[in-house]
């Protein structure tokens, strides 16, 4: 038994362009979604990044730019999308090929945004982790310098009460 919505479509290309919509549709609303969480984080960037130190603050607020930018662009390659698919190829020919072009290109600028935003996160994380490194070696050497000067002023303690008990006995 088929879905009454589904049993108006005849063709097979009826139902590639309706699910071919309904993606197209979800990614305009997830563009929105992001565009307002990313657009959000950018307005109130002391609410969200409280605590950080300024390199930190530099850093979330540009990829919130990066994602913001993304959002934007992925809403405009969905509508472009949609434009392609609404829109009669026999009647508008350059209109269709000219918005699949644009969607097409919107989509590889998308995708570079993308890894340049991971690799900005990776080397962010990556001088993060060295920075923690550094930090510990320090505190390793800080702890062992401490340890070694306990055991010698114990040492010293420990030789000065033997030669008290030594010169006593004499």
């Amino acid at each position: 038994m088929t879905p009454l919505f589904l049993s108006t479509l005849s063709t097979p290309s009826e139902i590639r362009e309706l699910t071919t919509t309904l993606v197209v549709c979800l990614v305009v609303a997830f563009s929105l979604w992001q565009f307002r969480v990313q657009y959000d984080k950018l307005r109130h960037g002391d609410f969200y990044w409280r605590g950080l130190t300024a390199r930190g603050k530099r850093f979330y607020r540009r990829q919130a730019t990066r994602r913001l930018q993304i959002a934007c662009l992925s809403g405009v390659a969905g509508a472009l999308m949609l434009t392609g698919l609404f829109t009669s190829a026999r009647a508008h020919p350059k209109l269709v090929s000219g918005s699949w072009t644009l969607a097409i290109l919107l989509c590889f600028w998308i995708g570079a945004l993308a890894i340049v935003d991971a690799i900005s996160v990776w080397f962010s994380f990556e001088e993060e982790r060295q920075r923690r490194d550094a930090e510990k070696l320090a505190l390793e050497f800080k702890m062992k310098k401490f340890q070694e000067e306990s055991l010698d002023s114990l040492r010293e303690e420990s030789s000065n009460e033997t030669d008290e008990e030594a010169g006593t006995s004499n």
